[in-house]
């Protein structure tokens, strides 16, 4: 299996190359929305990436990473699963501010994960939300949420 760090890495400094990266994945690539997010934020800064259905990516050498002005960093998608999975254990809500609906973090399907189990999730263009519910045990496969997938047990 292909770490999303190891790629992310080759990813991130192939455009700077000054011929063209062809990176083909053998095996299972692991964490696939960590590679989402290093794709978006290289589309952000304006750099080209083909991505071919997660098996192969052309990068195109002698590209510059150009800014987009004002970029505003969201939270940690990962960090902010233990505070979530706090409000969905005990009483009350636990709303974390800074990470939303339209994050491009993988780990925000914890959140997904914790409605199933029970709990009620709110989200917000900016918030995540959520409160307590009986809560029951799924059966999941999360290995697209690894970081979060420990919390979950």
């Amino acid at each position: 299996s292909v770490s999303s760090q190891f790629l992310t890495a080759l990813l991130m400094t192939a455009p700077l190359a000054p011929q063209d990266t062809v990176i083909v994945i053998k095996g299972d690539l692991v964490s696939k929305p960590y590679i989402d997010i290093t794709l978006h934020l290289m589309k952000t800064f304006g750099v080209e990436v083909d991505n071919q259905s997660y098996q192969r990516f052309v990068v195109r050498g002698k590209q510059q990473y150009q800014s987009p002005g004002d970029y505003l960093v969201e939270g940690d998608a990962s960090s902010a699963s233990y505070f979530l999975a706090a409000g969905a254990i005990k009483g009350g809500t636990v709303k974390v501010i800074g990470i939303g609906r339209n994050s491009v973090q993988g780990d925000i399907r914890f959140a997904d994960v914790l409605e199933k189990m029970g709990a009620t999730v709110t989200w917000g263009d900016d918030f995540i939300a959520c409160t307590h519910g009986e809560l029951k045990a799924v059966d999941m496969d999360m290995n697209h949420i690894p970081d979060a997938a420990m919390t979950i047990a």
